[in-house]
């Protein structure tokens, strides 16, 4: 379960829906998002002002990310909308990886869990906020000399 304070991500059918929850993506920001998204990188932008607390950082920022699983990604095309997001953990506990193991952890805590078979990986989103200047939050599955490598091209 989420730490309170703590916010969530927000996960995007696609990046065209970036502008119902952020201000404005900076272009480092747009030149990660053509090489990572559909991915594993969690971006922290500029937050809209009118989005609930829960959905910002305590500096308005908002995290955002396109999932490249594909159950996440007809549920959201189902949806036509964005989804929160939280591992499938309790905090600072591994996340669980299956719909099985996320059930024995999580109990009674959750409405519902889908079930969209093992996970491949269940290493975290690489977290990245891009407001003044680009700053690695947590590095996951994409390596920050990957990231480095890229924006100096």
């Amino acid at each position: 379960m989420r730490e309170a304070g703590k916010s969530l991500i927000l996960l995007l059918p696609d990046s065209k829906h970036l502008s119902e929850f952020v201000t404005h993506v900076p272009e480092v920001a747009n030149r990660l998002i053509d090489a990572f998204w559909p991915g594993p990188l969690t971006l922290v932008l500029p937050g809209r002002s009118d989005l609930p607390d829960v959905l910002l950082g305590p500096d308005t920022t908002v995290a955002v990310r396109v999932s490249d699983s594909s159950i996440c990604q007809d549920l959201l095309s189902q949806l036509g909308s964005a989804i929160t997001s939280t591992s499938a953990n309790r905090s600072s506990f591994p996340p669980a990886a299956s719909a099985e193991e996320a059930a024995m952890k999580l109990g009674e805590d959750v409405d519902i869990i889908l079930d969209g078979g093992p996970a491949a990986d269940t290493s975290p989103s690489t977290l990245v906020r891009v407001t003044q200047n680009l700053e690695i939050l947590r590095e996951g599955r994409i390596p920050s000399r990957q990231i480095l490598n890229l924006l100096d091209k």
